[in-house]
Parts: structure tokens; C-alpha cells; sequence
């Protein structure tokens, strides 16, 4: 698990009900949300004295936004109160920050599953395949990745026990493909591989499933502006300066002051949603940066990156190469841009030249991105045209292991039991299993769906 900015912007009953199928809807998924809610608090306010630190950016930003006298300007709402909102607004962010430090998962979850009897973290240790019989999960092999790692087989208890991938969108596409799980053109290419050919099952226990496609992510371009007066911190510097100095003292002994945010500013985060020509909503999530310079431009920087979110249609597809003797997980075709019509990237123009109608109204301020004199449009189709791979990422990857109602939709990889297709006792409950990007940053969303599962999964019993 990777722990970031840990944003904790709440699902919408849309994330649900638009990307998920019956089982995994809004209304099924209310005990869910409430535990994940109940075990993960969160904040807006992370420094412990009860402040907000490096305000001037964030104010300068929220008070454009919401300036009355321009067209069509933002409102200001409780984004985790007000769900079903999410049409040119804006809201202070919510973080799961813990007495001044970043919380999360790892912070709440583990800790409280490390008291139970029967838990045993296994460290330095990677997953490589699950062991199979047929249709039945036997155990996983595992591979030391360092020294006090574990290298051999774990066993499952048969006739009760299970095995629950969630090693995320690139890492349970791996086991899955090692497991004899995936396209026929995949597993092809791994039973010519080397050393995964001889332990491959055998070709008639292959299971053909769409594994690696319906690969989403959210594209994010930046759009820039420089003032003379924004408030800056010297993060860059944090790791050479001396203890004593005050702001370090007031963290180190009290959690508080800017320290305790992480960032330059924290936020505000906006969304705006654009209806196609297709007559389909994608809803554009815009975050806010500012930093100093950096020797580039005179002053501060306020950078907004939209990122296109519920709603986009373009996917892409992961796939293994190898290197070195070495399997790589490859995003052979990115999930940007690349939708019939052209209506993703339609969305992003629109609410992109919506938004630089209102901060081009900020006192002084100058765009640097887009160039002077470039227009929005040949901006953002310069970007898009020269970016490589997967650089407009947001890295909010999802839907690479597809959740169906059954495995009668052959586009699904596990069922809304979170059972994989194809078999009786393996499941996936992670990122891949949320069918597209949700309306805000997923960190949230995946944790409500990984409460939902726990619940789905106890009540199976024998199989």
C-alpha cells in the first residue's frame, strides 16, 4: 500500500451507482460507509492547535472561484456533507491526518487487525501466484524480497479457506497472469517465457478473462499563474536546517504549525461537471498547488490541475513484458483520451476555459501555463500530443480486474461476490475491482468498497 497526500474526499452515491453493479450500489454499501467513516476520521485542519497555516494562496483562490460579479462562478459547500453536489463547487479538503501526522489505513486498519489472534504480518515478502486445483485456490507461493522475507508456499485451509489478492491494479494483474488467470494472449506469452512456463497450471486449466483491461486512471494537465505575493515555505530545504529553529521545535513538540499540512497549501479542491454531446456527465475535479518560484518565474506559482473523473469513457489495458528475464507490468495502452467521439477531452476544454475565465481575474497575476498568446485548446492538445506513456497521470488507478454482477458479462473478472470467475475460493479487493475513477480522489471510495467486500465474504461460508 502506498500512502500519499491521503485525501479524504467522501464517494458519492454516483460512484457507486454509475460504475458498480447491484450488490456494490449506494444503498447496499451504508453499513460500509459508515465503518469507514467511523474507523478513519479525518481533517481539514491536520496542525493541532486547531490552525491553518499558509492561508494566502488558498484564500486568494477560494475568493476567485467564488467571485459573484463573473459568470457562472463557484459555490462554497461541505463537500463530505453535501455528496449529491458536486456541479461548480468548491470546499475546503478533508484529510486522514492523525494528531498531526498522516493517518490512513495503515495508521487505523492495521493496527487494529494486528491485535487479532489470528494475524500474522509477513514483511520483506512478495506474492508471486496462487497455487491452484483447477478451480479451487490450494495456497499462494512467496518470494523473500529482502533479507527476513519468506520464500515457499502458504496453504489454505481447505473447504473454508480463501485467498484475497490485494496488491493493488498492477500488482494483482501480475499474480492473477502467473496464476493461469487473464487473455489467452497473455498467458500465451508467459507459457513461452523461460522460467514462468513450467509453472503455469496447465493449459486446460486456464481461465480466460479480461484481466488488465478496463484500465482507468484520471488524466491531469497543469494550468499555471504567477503572483508577487504568495505566501511560501521552504520545504526543499527542510532536511538541511537546524532542529532549534521555531516552526521545527513547534511540530516536533506539539504537532502544530505548517509542518503538520505536508504542503504549500491545502487546497481547495472543486469539481464542475460537463455534459457531452453524447449526453453523458464527466465530472472535472480541479486541485490547487502553490509554490514558490523555483527560480523560474518571479514570485509564487498557483498551479490547477483538472482531472478528469466519473464520467470519462476512454480506457486503457495493462500487459506484462519482459526485461532483464524479468516480468514488468507494462500500461501498454493508456486510459486517456483515446474515447470515440472525443467528449473526454471536450469535458477538460470546456471547464478549462471556464476556470481560467475566473483566475485570469486575480489581482497581478500572470498565466504561465498556458505560454502567453498560446489559446487554451492548442495548450492542452499540445500536452496531450507530446505527453509519453503514462504522463498525465494522476495515479489513481483503477478497474483493471472488472467487477460484474456474475460472470455471465464477459467483460467482468470477478463477480460481485469479489470471487474470481472461473473459480470458487480466490477474490480480489482492491483498486482493480472499482470499475472507473470515482467523482474525487478514490483513496475514500476504495476503503468503503474494501468494507463492503468484508461483508459480502463472511457471509459465503464453505464453498
Amino acid at each position: 500500500m502506498v500512502e500519499t497526500l491521503l485525501t479524504n474526499s467522501q464517494p458519492t452515491p454516483d460512484d457507486f451507482n454509475l460504475n458498480q453493479p447491484p450488490g456494490f450500489r449506494w444503498k447496499d454499501v451504508q453499513s460500509a460507509l459508515r465503518k469507514a467513516r467511523e474507523t478513519l476520521p479525518s481533517t481539514s485542519v491536520p496542525s493541532q492547535d486547531g490552525k491553518s497555516y499558509l492561508t494566502n494562496a488558498t484564500k486568494i483562490v477560494r475568493d476567485a472561484l467564488t467571485n459573484t460579479s463573473l459568470p457562472n462562478p463557484f459555490r462554497f459547500i461541505d463537500a463530505n456533507e453535501d455528496l449529491e453536489d458536486r456541479n461548480r463547487v468548491t470546499a475546503s479538503p478533508e484529510y486522514f491526518f492523525l494528531n498531526g501526522e498522516k493517518g490512513g489505513p495503515m495508521a487505523t486498519y492495521l493496527v487494529s487487525a494486528s491485535q487479532k489472534k489470528n494475524f500474522k504480518l509477513q514483511m520483506n515478502t512478495m506474492v508471486t501466484r496462487v497455487l491452484r486445483k483447477g478451480d479451487t485456490a490450494t495456497g499462494v507461493e512467496v518470494e523473500a524480497t529482502s533479507p527476513g522475507g519468506l520464500s515457499g508456499t502458504l496453504k489454505v485451509t481447505p473447504g473454508k479457506g480463501r485467498v484475497i489478492l490485494s496488491a493493488g491494479v498492477f500488482g494483482s494483474f501480475k499474480i492473477l497472469l502467473r496464476s493461469g488467470i487473464g487473455p489467452l494472449d497473455e498467458l500465451s506469452r508467459l507459457a513461452n517465457h523461460t522460467t514462468e512456463a513450467t509453472k503455469l497450471p496447465p493449459r486446460k486449466d486456464w481461465i480466460d478473462r479480461p484481466v488488465g483491461h478496463n484500465l482507468d486512471d484520471s488524466p491531469s494537465i497543469v494550468v499555471a499563474v504567477t503572483l508577487p505575493y504568495i505566501e511560501v515555505y521552504d520545504w526543499q530545504h527542510l532536511w538541511n536546517v537546524s532542529k532549534d529553529r521555531p516552526d521545527i521545535q513547534q511540530y516536533l513538540s506539539h504537532r502544530s504549525g505548517p509542518l503538520a499540512e505536508l504542503q504549500g497549501s491545502l487546497g481547495p479542491v472543486s469539481w464542475d461537471t460537463v455534459r457531452g454531446t453524447d449526453g453523458r456527465d464527466r465530472i472535472v475535479q480541479w486541485d490547487v498547488t502553490s509554490s514558490d518560484g523555483m527560480g523560474l518565474v518571479p514570485g509564487g506559482l498557483i498551479g490547477f490541475s483538472p482531472n478528469l473523473n466519473l464520467g470519462k469513457t476512454s480506457r486503457g489495458r495493462l500487459t506484462l513484458t519482459s526485461q532483464g528475464g524479468n516480468l514488468l507490468v507494462n500500461v501498454s495502452v493508456t486510459p486517456f483520451f483515446n474515447d470515440e467521439g472525443g467528449h473526454d477531452f471536450a469535458a477538460v476544454l470546456e471547464s478549462t476555459k471556464s476556470i481560467v475565465g475566473l483566475i485570469a481575474a486575480i489581482p497581478d497575476s500572470s498565466f504561465v501555463l498556458p505560454p502567453p498568446g498560446t489559446p487554451i485548446e492548442d495548450y492542452l492538445r499540445g500536452v496531450v500530443a507530446t505527453s509519453v506513456g503514462a504522463s498525465l497521470t494522476r495515479n489513481h488507478w483503477t478497474g483493471s480486474t472488472k467487477m460484474g454482477a456474475s460472470c455471465q458479462d464477459k467483460s467482468a473478472v470477478v463477480d460481485s461476490t469479489t470471487v474470481v470467475c472461473g473459480m470458487r475460493n480466490l477474490h480480489v479487493v482492491d483498486a482493480g475491482i472499482v470499475n472507473g475513477v470515482p467523482t474525487a480522489n478514490p483513496q475514500a471510495m476504495f476503503v468503503v468498497v474494501a468494507e463492503r467486500a468484508a461483508e459480502v465474504i463472511l457471509k459465503l461460508g464453505r464453498y
